[in-house]
């Protein structure tokens, strides 16, 4: 059956600046780009259109959709696509299995997720056509090359690996694969925020305010240009599948409040051991009633639930909502360094699922003034699951801590 699809108005979807991607025909698209770029959006609504375009086409498409972990993809690139297939009106064309996180078209093309903590089903998948490694950072050279070879044999469809992430480090396999060994059969896009038209005013100021809190941060944040962060303030940290509840003492959570930035809320447990962190939310655009909604599926009423209190009409109405916040906890300078510093002193295990807070703690910073001298104070910047975390924490930071073994 012939199906009839008009693809006539895509390109006033995906960003301009996308449209070489759109239409390369290079085994390896290499999206670099700053934060906010749109490289995600604009990579997902490319393999849809791609879909959609060969649909009548004997040979079908089977994508593969990767982050590191499987928590992280479901988080993610998987929500990505249900939004996609949901505004393209694709509902009729597809059916989602929600359990193993697949895509069936009605003409036989697919798109699989997963995460390379689940190798076996990776390596049981067969006849790939493309894949898209998210965040390629989180992967290293021997992954990537594994991947590459999944992609042979014969297909009138192209074979394409898409590959998207922010330039943090000249140290990785991406910098050194690409960038100093170019490959003919590759193309190297790179994009900033102001390629993407979506993007809010205030988001935009935040990301053009970094050129005032570090040369670095701005050059990798806001340029998409090659950068090596340091000065991290993080590294007693450990990423865990899940939360060993039965040893943990006392929990609370942590909501730092956002729109154009994410809304973060964090689990936050305690024991001897150290604090554990579970990201229960990071999401941007949520108005009041729309976290109020969230919180009334996922958060106890008699939750212990920290917050701070800059914004008291969000308090006040979450509280009207049935739930007692506490809001003892400031965002002033002195506030922030010491519940950094609390942070600091407890080992932190944070679990696969909590991709914004991994993705904030990799490069969270110290700032540094004019002579490059490092300051105590953060880049307020990519921090919002870290306060989520400050402000669970600091329920703990008032008790007598106790006594934990350090590592680093």
């Amino acid at each position: 059956m012939v199906v009839n699809i008009d693809l006539s108005g895509v390109h006033k979807l995906i960003p301009k600046k996308f449209h070489e991607v759109l239409y390369d025909e290079h085994r390896y698209s290499v999206c670099k780009g700053s934060a906010g770029s749109a490289k995600s959006h604009s990579i997902c609504q490319i393999i849809l259109f791609n879909i959609l375009k060969d649909f009548n086409k004997k040979d079908k498409h089977k994508c593969l959709i990767l982050r590191k972990t499987v928590p992280a993809a479901r988080r993610s690139v998987y929500v990505l696509f249900l939004h996609y297939i949901e505004k393209w009106g694709l509902s009729k064309l597809v059916s989602v299995n929600k359990t193993d996180m697949s895509m069936t078209f009605i003409n036989g093309s697919t798109i699989l997720f997963g995460g390379l903590d689940d190798p076996e089903k990776i390596k049981s998948i067969e006849g790939l056509t493309s894949i898209w490694l998210e965040e390629a950072n989180e992967f290293t050279l021997q992954d990537f090359r594994q991947l590459d070879l999944r992609l042979r044999g014969k297909s009138e469809i192209s074979f394409k690996i898409y590959i998207s992430f922010n330039p943090i480090s000249r140290s990785s396999w991406i910098y050194n694969e690409f960038y100093v060994n170019v490959k003919e059969n590759a193309l190297l896009h790179h994009s900033t925020y102001k390629d993407n038209p979506y993007l809010d005013i205030e988001y935009c100021q935040q990301l053009e305010g970094l050129i005032k809190q570090d040369k670095v941060y701005h050059a990798v944040y806001a340029l998409g240009e090659w950068g090596s962060l340091s000065n991290i303030i993080f590294s007693n940290w450990r990423s865990i599948d899940v939360i060993p509840k039965e040893n943990i003492l006392e929990h609370c959570y942590g909501i730092d409040f956002g729109f154009s930035h994410p809304t973060a809320v964090m689990w936050v447990g305690n024991n001897e051991d150290g604090l554990y962190l579970d990201e229960k939310l990071y999401r941007s655009g949520l108005t009041n009633p729309d976290l109020i909604k969230w919180m009334k599926d996922n958060i106890p009423l008699d939750a212990r639930i920290y917050a701070d209190s800059a914004e008291p009409q969000r308090v006040e109405s979450i509280r009207r909502s049935g739930y007692s916040l506490c809001t003892g906890v400031k965002k002033g300078p002195g506030s922030v360094v010491a519940g950094i510093d609390y942070l600091r002193s407890r080992n932190l295990y944070v679990t696969k699922g909590s991709i914004g807070l991994l993705k904030e703690l990799e490069g969270y910073k110290y700032k540094t003034d004019k002579n490059g001298i490092v300051l105590e104070e953060p880049i307020p910047f990519l921090d919002d699951a870290i306060d989520s975390a400050r402000y669970g924490a600091s329920h703990f930071n008032m008790q007598k801590r106790l006594p934990d073994k350090l590592f680093y």
